[in-house]
């Protein structure tokens, strides 16, 4: 399973994103991170899902690439989005059984958990193939310098 996983690996390449500097796109990386844990409809989803798919089209590595790397976690994913489901209420019930129960509001969320959880693997796994180990492990080091005094 291990040899599935791309996050980590760096591909080389001529792409603007492959060019941009280590620590903007880790910090860019983070904040489109909180920009995803803060949305709250299908609008913001869609533009989100638009803007990360343009991210991977600019790198220009294959869909496909990306799509292998969610698949080690697929089964972590859906395990996640069912707790999602059975846990959240509100809305219509479609299905009830003691402290589980299957509702609109559930699945809503369950979907939006699952984008966010791929979004995130998606916009991770570019930072990782755009930038090799060192450059990645310097800009950490830059941005994590004002800790030093702790």
């Amino acid at each position: 399973m291990l040899d599935k996983l791309i996050f980590g690996r760096f591909i080389p390449g001529e792409s603007l994103i492959h060019h941009l500097d280590a620590r903007t796109k880790l910090i860019a990386g983070f904040y489109f991170i909180g920009i995803l844990f803060l949305a709250n409809n299908w609008q913001t989803y869609a533009l989100l899902t638009l803007f990360t798919f343009l991210v991977i089209l600019m790198t220009g590595i294959s869909y496909r690439f990306f799509i292998k790397g969610v698949k080690p976690l697929i089964w972590l994913i859906l395990f996640t989005v069912l707790l999602q489901m059975l846990f959240t209420s509100g809305g219509t019930i479609y299905f009830n059984w003691g402290p589980f129960a299957i509702s609109s509001f559930g699945i809503v969320n369950g979907i939006y958990v699952f984008i966010r959880f791929v979004l995130i693997i998606f916009i991770s796994t570019v930072i990782t193939l755009t930038t090799t180990p060192m450059d990645l492990t310097g800009a950490i080091a830059y941005i994590l310098r004002p800790f030093k005094i702790f």
